[in-house]
């Protein structure tokens, strides 16, 4: 299994009660539906969220059948189109995830957390499984920089 600690911020910082402030799905439910496909700059909130589903969901893909963990920088992959996606849409394949993830991380075998991942660098898989996770608090910090951008 992923470690213990690995596991329980991914649920605290999706949906528990993180000690920095809210965690991804109540930052993301208080947002308007209105807000999430306007654009500041170049970015919507949907665009970021479906950024950060594209690294999650790779993430898992990696975790269970072995392959690379590689988004091409800026790619369409990276960065999906979720225009035509809502907010609702955007959450429920959001939780999906999370549950994948969960699970995915629970029977996960420790023996391989140090394993180097094929990547661009030499990352092993307990670093990348982090790094995916503090890709996530980036990104959040953005979502509600620009859901304040939004609101004024």
């Amino acid at each position: 299994m992923a470690t213990t600690w690995q596991i329980k911020e991914y649920d605290r910082f999706f949906a528990g009660d993180p000690w920095y402030g809210d965690n991804i799905m109540d930052s993301l439910q208080r947002i308007p539906t209105e807000h999430w496909h306007q654009p500041v700059g170049h970015q919507t909130i949907a665009k970021v969220v479906g950024h950060m589903l594209a690294w999650r969901k790779k993430l898992v893909e990696h975790l269970q059948d072995g392959v690379d963990f590689e988004l091409a920088f800026r790619s369409a992959e990276e960065w999906p189109e979720v225009s035509h996606l809502s907010p609702k849409d955007l959450l429920d394949d959001l939780q999906e995830n999370q549950t994948a993830l969960l699970k995915t991380l629970a029977g996960f075998p420790s023996e391989k957390l140090p394993q180097t991942v094929p990547f661009r660098h030499k990352y092993t898989t307990e670093e990348i499984i982090s790094g995916v996770l503090h890709h996530d608090f980036y990104h959040l910090g953005q979502i509600n920089l620009l859901a304040k951008l939004v609101r004024t």
